[in-house]
Order: C-alpha cells, then structure tokens, then sequence
C-alpha cells in the first residue's frame, strides 16, 4: 500500500507560535533600545552633573503548543540622575555671589538641556523630562533676575561713610 505525503506552505502551530514569539521579542527589543537611546541622551546632555543610568526590567512568556515555555527579559525602562544644583549661598552684591549665580546659571542650563535632550528620539518626552525642564526653566529665570540686580548693585556701590537715616553705613 502506498501512502501520498502531502507538503502544505502551511506552517505547524508549533512554527507559528514561534514565529509569534519571535516578533513580540522583536519589538520588545526595539522598545528596550529605544529607552537605552533615551537615556543615554539624558546622561550625553547632563555630563558631570548625571549619575549612571539605572533600568527596569521586565519579562514575557509564552507556552509553546508542545507545553515549553518560552521566557525573554527585556528593559522596559530607565532613569539617569541628575544633580539639580542648589542656589547660590554667597551673598548676591560680592564678586564671589555673583560667580556663584552665574555657575548656577550655567548648571541649571544644562539640566535643562539634558531633561529635554531625548525629545526628538521616539517615545519624546516623559513626564518626569519634562517637570524637571521646567523646574530648571523657572529656576534659569530666577538666576537671571538675580544676576541682574546683582550686576546694578556691584556698578553701584555706595559711597563710603554713606549716611541712612541718621545711621552710618559703612560700604
């Protein structure tokens, strides 16, 4: 007796459960490079004022039709520290406060920059980007309006021996 084998393109359920597989790694992979990309963004942007990237992982798994299972971790997310620097604590009217405001300046610049650096990449901004680029944005326009009295008073010193209400003031 003779037996006729027939050959489908069909794929077994066990193929097509793999290949299912396959492609849900595929696109996880693609969402852990994404967050990767992002947060080596932040850490690029940030330089000396980032700490190392920390990240979140997470696992998925599928049964197999032959009762395997099959596991992938994958990072899922991620966070880069960033120092906010403190403001100024010399007083604004001396030389050595007004080269403390202007370095603060220039930090909370750069934390502004570094929370925002990954905007173009996909996924953009995240909330967390987003309240510390505002935070450093609103912190920026203070300095800059402290830099600016700071600058009236240091091109404007008083006078020696300047007399206030009957009080002697010495500059």
């Amino acid at each position: 007796m003779w037996q006729r084998m027939y050959k489908t393109d069909q794929p077994s359920e066990m193929q097509q459960a793999r290949q299912q597989f396959d492609q849900l790694k595929q696109r996880l992979s693609q969402r852990e490079n994404a967050v990767i990309a992002h947060e080596q963004a932040h850490q690029q942007a940030a330089g000396s004022l980032a700490g190392a990237a920390t990240y979140g992982r997470k696992s998925v798994s599928m049964t197999m039709p032959d009762g395997s299972e099959e596991r992938f971790e994958y990072i899922d997310e991620g966070e880069v520290p960033i120092e906010l620097p403190g403001m100024p604590s010399e007083p604004a009217s001396t030389p050595q406060g007004r080269q403390e405001i202007e370095q603060a300046l220039v930090n909370y610049e750069t934390v502004e920059q570094a929370a925002i650096a990954p905007g173009s990449l996909a996924g953009g901004l995240s909330a967390a980007d987003q309240s510390i680029a505002a935070i450093a944005t609103s912190r920026q326009a203070t300095l800059s309006q402290l830099l600016s009295q700071t600058d009236k008073i240091l091109s404007n010193p008083l006078p020696e021996n300047t007399w206030f209400g009957g009080m002697n003031q010495t500059a």
